[in-house]
């Protein structure tokens, strides 16, 4: 599911994407130990990750390593971009963003029922 996931968010495939999800999923991003992005609802993260696909012309996520618990899966990434247009934080349109993070899925029912992607 995990590499579904990856691959789908890669190719900027929203549909593929949200195919395992459960429809009361929950999406957090945190950056710098703070919350900067909090949804629940398959609806509500659709929309929202069809808003993101627009801000980058190019996303690469590369998983480095897993880590297994009963409880949920941290999947340790490399991530870079290129961002298609002007962001509100300064960040140029062109510009390369290059970062390292984690993503932590958790599942129930062989379905993802929550995501969080914290920017290290």
């Amino acid at each position: 599911m995990i590499q579904r996931y990856v691959k789908a968010y890669n190719n900027f495939d929203v549909d593929k994407m949200l195919g395992d999800m459960a429809d009361d999923v929950k999406f957090e991003n945190i950056a710098e130990g703070l919350i900067t992005l909090s949804i629940e609802g398959k609806e509500a993260l659709k929309e929202q990750m069809e808003n993101a696909k627009n801000l980058f012309s190019e996303r690469t996520q590369t998983i480095n390593h897993y880590s297994y618990s009963k409880d949920y899966v941290e999947v340790q990434v490399n991530y870079t971009a290129v961002v298609a247009v002007d962001l509100p934080n300064g960040v140029k349109a062109g510009e390369h963003i290059v970062l390292k993070g984690k993503s932590i899925f958790m599942f129930r029912d062989n379905q993802i029922i929550e995501l969080k992607d914290i920017a290290e």
